[in-house]
């Protein structure tokens, strides 16, 4: 039988020192049938000659270029191009983790029957790594029980790679253009039409967390947009499955915890009070949520005392654990 048409949509921007090795883990893929599509977004550097000379190499790939758009504009672009019956994205300087990675992602979509196959995310650092599905098991899902184990970033997470969709899914489904976080606005929605979801915590992602990323941590306005897209996100999850709420009031806490963490109150003074009065009004979505953790109650009550103790304890805790989102 022929191998149905699998297209990777790889956004690009100024990445030359690192998409070598991304092109690679796609094309060593033993799953042949693959169209690869490079956005190049607006690069300044070689990216872009780089995907125009593996295009020369490899005839299954496809180049755009356009200006720069933001993450969103050019996984869009290849959304609007691509021709597969499934659909996966790469950033260009990850890396899928083996070179069966495609071919395992879509033998277990088929052989359960789903719309969405999903795999454990292994996060690459400078002088360690991260396995996020280690201690999770295989399984076939339904899209409540996938949403909650999303939410809660078990073995997976919000994010839109590490996952391998049928193309029907994204019908009347694109990310949110000028928004960062912009999985928090497209991921749930595919799940929420899918009838089943399959899950592979032995296949990896490879999530490359590089030095510049690590001590990049200024804030800016931009970075607020977590809140408004979480609580759309949650919103249209509780319309949906009542059941979920406890997950949802938790994801909506976190959203806050995470925004609360990167500011300073000399430079943010009235967003600290906003942010702090809605995790007070709201603390009982963990002093009386049963899914709430022990970090999770640790953060309520260190936000109680001092939002300097706090930050101190939540950046030590997500520093160890390595959060991806």
């Amino acid at each position: 039988m022929i191998e149905p048409l699998i297209s990777v949509i790889i956004p690009v921007y100024n990445v030359e020192n690192y998409i070598g090795r991304c092109f690679r883990s796609v094309a060593k893929q033993t799953y042949k049938q693959l169209e690869i599509i490079f956005v190049d977004d607006g690069s300044t550097d070689a990216s872009g000659k780089l995907c125009d000379q593996y295009a020369k190499y490899d005839k299954r790939v496809k180049v755009i270029h356009q200006k720069n758009g933001g993450l969103s504009q050019a996984r869009n672009s290849g959304l609007k191009i691509a021709k597969g019956n499934y659909l996966t994205f790469l950033d260009s300087d990850d890396l899928f983790g083996s070179n069966d990675y495609l071919e395992k992602l879509y033998q277990k979509l088929v052989d359960t029957n789903s719309d969405i196959s999903i795999c454990a995310i292994k996060e690459l650092r400078p002088k360690t790594s991260l396995d996020y599905g280690q201690k999770y098991q295989p399984e076939t899902m339904s899209s409540e029980d996938c949403l909650r184990r999303m939410l809660n970033e078990q073995g997976f997470n919000v994010s839109a790679y590490a996952k391998l969709y049928h193309k029907n899914l994204w019908k009347n489904v694109s990310f949110p253009e000028g928004k960062l976080h912009e999985d928090l606005g497209t991921t749930y929605k595919l799940i929420m039409k899918a009838k089943q979801v399959a899950y592979l915590p032995n296949i990896k992602y490879l999530y490359v967390r590089r030095n510049e990323s690590i001590s990049s941590s200024h804030f800016t306005s931009r970075k607020l947009d977590i809140l408004d897209l979480t609580d759309i996100m949650c919103t249209d999850i509780d319309k949906k499955y009542k059941d979920l709420k406890n997950t949802t009031n938790l994801r909506r806490l976190h959203a806050r915890f995470s925004i609360l963490c990167q500011i300073d109150k000399r430079s943010h003074p009235q967003l600290e009070r906003k942010l702090t009065k809605y995790i007070k009004a709201h603390k009982n979505y963990i002093l009386k949520n049963p899914e709430a953790g022990i970090k999770d109650k640790i953060a309520i009550r260190t936000i109680l005392i001092s939002v300097s103790l706090f930050r101190t304890v939540w950046k030590v805790y997500n520093n160890h654990r390595g959060a991806i989102l």
